[in-house]
């Protein structure tokens, strides 16, 4: 302890002021080393996925998906809401991350549900909807609503091996 006069005054008082560090989440570190260049997308894709609240769709191998998954897990809002088409279910009350796998094998009747389902949710949901194929053709000849594809790719992943 120092003295300031005949007044002690503790050591930290006299240290300049300076603004507060705080070190990034350990989950947010662990997403970035766990990066995996062989999903083929860049390091800056990667970055604006996991720092991302955007609808996503991922197009892929299941296996690249999985390996996706894996990595990017540890940054996901939960509780983590996981979906796919042919069974297609909704979350009773919401959710902040909605995974949908197979999407582009959702009939019309999934897609019209699933559109339904989330239009009070905008904003609120985040939807990671996984495709094996591209889903513009499908979209072109009538076969996937636009408004849900719309809806699904503000951001789009095509995962390729290295």
């Amino acid at each position: 302890m120092l003295s300031l006069g005949s007044r002690p005054v503790p050591a930290h008082a006299m240290l300049p002021s300076l603004p507060l560090f705080r070190p990034p989440s350990l989950d947010a570190v662990a997403v970035c080393l766990s990066y995996h260049p062989d999903i083929g997308i860049s390091p800056e894709q990667w970055r604006a996925f996991v720092e991302s609240r955007a609808n996503a769709l991922i197009i892929g191998r299941p296996d690249l998906v999985v390996r996706l998954w894996t990595s990017v897990w540890p940054a996901l809002t939960k509780p983590v809401f996981w979906t796919r088409s042919g069974s297609l279910r909704l979350p009773p009350q919401p959710v902040p991350t909605l995974v949908l796998e197979c999407a582009d094998e959702l009939g019309i009747s999934e897609q019209l549900r699933l559109l339904e389902g989330l239009d009070g949710e905008a904003g609120r949901t985040r939807v990671l909807a996984t495709t094996k194929r591209l889903i513009e053709p499908q979209v072109a000849q009538g076969t996937f609503l636009e408004p849900l594809y719309q809806r699904l790719n503000p951001m789009v992943l095509t995962l390729s091996a290295a």
